[in-house]
């Protein structure tokens, strides 16, 4: 009975030695079960935009807001979706290219980023029916501020809005 009691002892005092480690090993693993392969980094937020803007042009393109599902939140996309709808409603389509995009000031976090950006665009309306050239805007330029949330591992847009209600109207002279 004593070398069982002499066993336990020690088992004991190794346990004491042992259970802060035990403690700690736990805490890491428990904090490393946070999967952060969810939360996109900053570095796609840009990538983002530019993937949104291809697929604003294709949808305008195709008459189809739908081809901005994986890029843009549903009410994004509707709104997008709405501004087409009034362009079919005058019978017309809208060609649009992205001249040029500089980005400026972003900030994010885990749920929410924004990103400044000034784009030029050319717009060419064109008639539903004829394919007839029926207006062309050259050099619109736009200071933006869109609005990104993470879905499914990735930046996707949320809103945009004008940062300069003057960059709606075309650039003088143009």
């Amino acid at each position: 009975m004593g070398a069982e009691s002499w066993r336990g002892h020690i088992g004991l005092r190794a346990l004491k030695r042992v259970l802060p480690l035990i403690v700690l090993m736990v805490g890491l693993l428990v904090s490393g079960c946070v999967d952060t392969r969810d939360i996109p980094s900053s570095i796609d937020l840009e990538s983002s935009i530019r993937e949104y803007n291809r697929l604003l042009i294709e949808g305008f393109a195709q008459l189809d807001m739908g081809v901005l599902e994986p890029i843009a939140t549903q009410d994004q996309a509707e709104r997008e979706f709405a501004y087409m709808t009034a362009l079919g409603e005058g019978r017309m389509r809208l060609e649009a290219t992205l001249v040029d995009i500089e980005f400026g000031t972003s900030n994010s976090g885990e749920s929410t980023a924004t990103v400044e950006t000034r784009e030029t665009w050319g717009y060419r309306r064109l008639s539903i029916d004829t394919g007839e050239l029926i207006a062309e805007e050259i050099a619109v330029e736009y200071h933006l501020q869109y609005t990104l949330i993470p879905v499914n591992g990735r930046w996707v847009v949320a809103n945009i809005e004008s940062l300069d209600e003057s960059d709606l109207l075309p650039s003088s002279g143009e």
